[in-house]
């Protein structure tokens, strides 16, 4: 370190009055002065390099950051020149720039910790809350790139499961309301598409409903289906019958088929018919079969008059040709 003149000369007088409050002898020798400026100018050297061997440990300890050491070595070059300016500025500069690293440990630290919390949140797919730490790491560390990518990522994922939330949400409605039509194959795709964007236990339990029901209607209509074609066949066979005139038959088939479908308007109607036709027959034939009996009557009474007649006229012949 370059020694400026007024620096020694400064110096020279701190050193100079450190010595003048002592006693000295009114008169010496000049042997004992000589002795004394020796004395004087080996301490002042002494100093100079003390002073000189602090400030360079001081200056060295600050390029290796050991802000601890640089301060004592300062503390100590003031101690040989109390006050120096330099040295105090020296001093002040190393406590701050300890204070400013223990403070940038500090925020390092937390700025670790913000992270690892925000990965393990992350992990758990917890994305708010890991884009909450992101952010306090980025409050942290302002220039570091990282948290900074991953806040654009979190907020770009939760952008797309809130448009899948939507869409989800979208497809179970819809599935709902195409079971309370019993559109059963309608709701089943629904409720499927919706557990291809996420897996929900309730929305399961719909699907699983919607293919119970289809299930059951299908096996309904099969049956309604066979039922049918029965009514249909018995219908035409009773139809058939009654065209004959088999009335016995066609009332037979058209009951049938009123077991197959209670309460059918036609195969009633059609029974009605035959009732009304079969009443007309039976009363025709107790007609005809009154009118047959009257007529026998009518005959047998008058074969009985014409047969005595004939009598009558015989025993009258008779009696007239033997008078």
């Amino acid at each position: 370190m370059v020694i400026h003149a007024g620096w020694l000369s400064g110096l020279r007088q701190k050193i100079y009055a450190g010595h003048a409050c002592k006693n000295q002898p009114a008169e010496k020798s000049d042997g004992a002065a000589r002795i004394e400026n020796e004395k004087k100018d080996a301490e002042k050297k002494k100093a100079e390099a003390d002073y000189n061997a602090y400030m360079k440990a001081g200056n060295d300890a600050m390029a290796l950051k050991k802000y601890d050491v640089a301060i004592a070595q300062y503390e100590l070059a003031l101690k040989v020149v109390p006050g120096d300016p330099t040295a105090t500025a020296k001093l002040a500069e190393a406590k701050k720039a300890k204070e400013d690293a223990a403070n940038a440990d500090a925020a390092q630290k937390a700025y670790s910790a913000k992270l690892e919390q925000a990965k393990t949140a992350y992990t758990a797919k917890k994305l708010e809350e890991a884009l909450a730490f992101y952010k306090e790491a980025s409050a942290l560390m302002p220039n570091e790139a990282f948290p900074k990518q991953q806040i654009a990522l979190i907020e770009s994922e939760i952008a797309k499961q809130k448009e899948s939330a939507e869409q989800f949400n979208k497809l179970v409605a819809e599935g709902d309301v195409a079971m309370t039509s019993k559109l059963y194959d309608d709701a089943i795709t629904k409720y499927t598409a919706a557990l291809a964007i996420k897996a929900d236990p309730a929305v399961q339990a719909k699907l699983d409903q919607a293919k119970k029901l289809k299930s059951e209607k299908e096996s309904a209509d099969a049956k309604q289906k066979e039922l049918e074609a029965k009514y249909a066949g018995l219908i035409k066979e009773a139809d058939a019958a009654f065209g004959s005139q088999n009335y016995t038959v066609a009332k037979q088939k058209y009951t049938e088929a009123l077991a197959v479908k209670a309460g059918d308007s036609y195969a009633t109607s059609q029974i009605a018919k035959i009732d009304e036709i079969v009443k007309k027959q039976q009363l025709d034939a107790d007609a005809a079969k009154k009118l047959e009996a009257d007529y026998q009557k009518l005959m047998s009474e008058g074969e009985t008059f014409f047969t005595q007649k004939i009598i009558h006229l015989q025993s009258k012949n008779m009696k007239q040709r033997f008078s």
